[in-house]
């Protein structure tokens, strides 16, 4: 993919993009490459949208037939790195490059650490599905690693981390760990790790509540706990990580997932190459990391798993209509309990109280429409059940400390505050 440009005007992203907006000495305007061996739409997504934002033409060549050109004829490039053919040919480059997420393995990470990069925080990721998970009910937790790179390690670092921190020890799986003989540098073998998976899940206390370090070991795991019979999500509730939407449209359990914001990756690192090519900054000696925006939620985290029955009905009836008006007696009922045994029995095993339930989930419905669509603040309340825009704004602003307003608008905020920390 190549990106031209002959007037760049500055985005909210890329304050001093201007300089790379001029005519190179020759005349002809500036050519910025994109190879992308790990292809996921939101990361071009936002490669294509922050070129529309700045005027850029967007050639598509390189990505269509997966070739990579004689390094000279441009001025910048953007990579993923995922075999030792890309990071060859980065090397022979003698224009500024900006690598997009970890390499694929250790050694091809190596080979190109001496290039700028823009990542998603993956540790921070990592603790928003603890967090996620911690609201599905008293289950073992569970970390699953496959990969044995830099960002699944991280992952597992901010999810264990939040599990512990919440008083409970998480039970950690990592595949390689367990595999010393086999490469780190190479992919592993798939039959291997479906039977690793198997035996895993079959000594592990039901019921369990696992993220995976990244959506293709989520799918394995879906794979896994369905050949031996395990129910997902009554048996297992599985999160994943990265959002890679065509990758999970072929479970047959819809996974949900940590939305780690590839799109803005792909924005920040066009930006970030602009202002090299540019010669308006300095390359950052540190990754630019672009944090999470929330978790996906879908059906493989959608019941609540504990040992309390009435607990479980509770969960499960509020979870389908928190949009609805709801009283404690309602909910009450439809468990099989009195209001005030309803509120004894969440305390003692989910550690919470209706009210704070039934709030979490409308803020999270209400941070996906902020998020996915253009609805107003009313109509956003409306449909979560929170009522009108004040209270929305209210809740938002005590449970997250800012407005909903500022949360939407801060999706496509500069990274250039964080590049100069």
């Amino acid at each position: 993919m190549y990106l031209h440009n002959s007037s760049i005007s500055t985005s909210p992203l890329v304050q001093d993009a201007g300089a790379a907006g001029s005519h190179t000495r020759s005349g002809r305007r500036p050519v910025m490459l994109v190879a992308l061996g790990i292809h996921d739409p939101a990361l071009l997504d936002g490669i294509t949208d922050w070129a529309r934002g700045n005027e850029w033409d967007v050639d598509l060549s390189c990505v269509r037939h997966g070739q990579l050109p004689p390094p000279s004829g441009f001025d910048g490039v953007l990579a993923t790195v995922n075999n030792q053919k890309v990071a060859n040919w980065l090397s022979r480059l003698e224009c500024p490059v900006v690598r997009m997420l970890d390499a694929s393995f250790p050694k091809l990470a190596r080979a190109t650490a001496s290039f700028p990069i823009v990542n998603y925080d993956a540790e921070g990721a990592g603790r928003l599905g603890a967090e996620h998970l911690l609201t599905v009910g008293r289950p073992t937790f569970v970390f699953c690693r496959l990969s044995s790179g830099a960002d699944s390690l991280a992952t597992k670092r901010g999810f264990v981390r939040a599990i512990r921190e919440s008083g409970r020890e998480p039970v950690v799986l990592d595949f390689m760990k367990d595999h010393p003989e086999l490469s780190r540098n190479h992919a592993t073998p798939r039959d291997l790790c479906r039977e690793w998976m198997i035996s895993k899940l079959q000594a592990l206390p039901m019921p369990v509540a696992i993220m995976a370090d990244d959506d293709r070991c989520a799918l394995d795991l879906v794979a896994a706990a369905r050949s031996i019979g395990l129910s997902v999500p009554g048996d297992l509730a599985i999160l994943g990580s990265q959002n890679q939407r065509h990758l999970l449209s072929v479970s047959p359990v819809e996974i949900s997932s940590v939305d780690v914001n590839l799109r803005e990756v792909g924005r920040a690192a066009a930006g970030l190459l602009a202002d090299l090519v540019g010669v308006s900054r300095k390359k950052p000696s540190r990754p630019l990391l672009v944090a999470p925006v929330q978790v996906d939620a879908r059906a493989s985290t959608s019941l609540y798993i504990g040992p309390h029955r009435g607990v479980r009905r509770a969960m499960s009836f509020i979870r389908e209509n928190f949009a609805e008006p709801l009283t404690v007696a309602d909910v009450a009922k439809q468990a099989g309990l009195t209001p005030r045994g309803l509120q004894k029995a969440l305390l003692q095993e989910a550690g919470l109280t209706l009210v704070k339930e039934i709030t979490r989930l409308r803020l999270e419905a209400a941070m996906r429409l902020l998020g996915e669509t253009t609805c107003n603040l009313n109509e956003i309340a409306e449909r979560t059940g929170l009522g009108d825009a004040k209270n929305l704004c209210r809740l938002f602003q005590r449970y997250h400390g800012v407005t909903p307003r500022k949360w939407r608008d801060g999706k496509r905020q500069s990274l250039e505050s964080m590049a100069a920390s």
